[in-house]
């Protein structure tokens, strides 16, 4: 009894390690060609859901129309960063008082990105201070979202800090939404959960994405557990926008890993539950993935260009 009580915790710990890493830590872009940021508003390729092709200029004035941009990536694509680095850019420049909201980081580290942006610690504090040096990989912390944060703050706008805090996602999936509720004041404040839960076609994309990982014959406790922590990111960083909004014009800017947008995604469907007045554009970055879901990916896609 105690051996198969040691295998199954093991398992379980694997399951939310592999869990992170897709979900959290996202899908993998296929090898490409090193673009520089300067190139990338003239090497990338827009659509629009009925197919139809945009350049940037009218991209960006496609942004004018949303209260809400939500820019989904897969994590460790170079060019999406780009593509968010020259959004954030141009939008902050064309709308005073837009705020950038970021899965990347957690809302207890609110402190320590006002921190940054006042000067009071350097950018090498700041990033050993959110433990963020290999957020997406090695590297990835300096080589793509600094970059974007350092972009906002240049261009006048404010980071938040929009995700639950890795130890209470945690925590919801080992003892449900009750542990946090009863989490005291401050605490409490750093985390949200989705009243009721979504379900639907983002509940069966979510189980299909862990079943094509091996998990086929998964305990239906263990996977609904996993669910109720993809829906803690979920409602925390759509929470984190609702709460944030501009009052001046100022457009709100969501960075997150896309399958919590793609497709109507979780986090999209929590962002129209809250702020249900909000005009939201949901941009998807990056090639399609391989398993086609019906309908379309997002309002927007962008991709890069083909080489010639």
């Amino acid at each position: 009894m105690m051996k198969h009580a040691t295998s199954t915790r093991h398992r379980v710990a694997w399951l939310w390690g592999t869990f992170v890493l897709l979900v959290l830590g996202g899908c993998q872009a296929p090898a490409e060609r090193m673009m520089e940021f300067g190139e990338v508003r003239t090497s990338v390729t827009i659509r629009d859901s009925a197919d139809e092709s945009l350049s940037w200029t009218e991209l960006i004035v496609r942004t004018d129309e949303a209260d809400v941009i939500v820019l989904g990536e897969l994590h460790d694509d170079h060019v999406a960063h780009l593509v968010q680095r020259a959004v954030v850019q141009d939008v902050s420049d064309r709308r005073p008082g837009t705020v950038l909201a970021m899965e990347m980081l957690e809302r207890d580290e609110q402190l320590v990105v006002d921190d940054y942006r006042d000067g009071v610690i350097t950018s090498d504090e700041f990033t050993k201070l959110t433990f963020s040096e290999s957020w997406s990989g090695e590297g990835s912390w300096d080589d793509w979202y600094l970059p974007i944060i350092d972009t906002a703050h240049a261009h006048g706008a404010r980071v938040i800090a929009a995700n639950a805090p890795r130890r209470y996602v945690t925590l919801a999936r080992k003892d449900g939404y009750e542990r946090i509720e009863d989490l005291p004041g401050e605490r409490r404040g750093l985390v949200d959960w989705p009243d009721p839960q979504i379900e639907g076609a983002y509940r069966r994309r979510f189980m299909d994405l862990m079943s094509s990982h091996g998990e086929e014959d998964i305990d239906p406790e263990v996977a609904d557990a996993f669910f109720r922590a993809q829906q803690i990111w979920d409602a925390t960083m759509a929470a984190s926008v609702a709460g944030n909004m501009p009052h001046d014009g100022g457009a709100s800017i969501l960075l997150l890993g896309r399958f919590h947008s793609d497709h109507e995604g979780g986090t999209v469907q929590m962002l129209r539950r809250l702020a249900p007045e909000a005009r939201i554009l949901v941009i998807s970055l990056g090639p399609p993935d391989e398993d086609a879901t019906e309908g379309p990916r997002a309002d927007l896609v962008i991709e890069q260009s083909p080489i010639d």
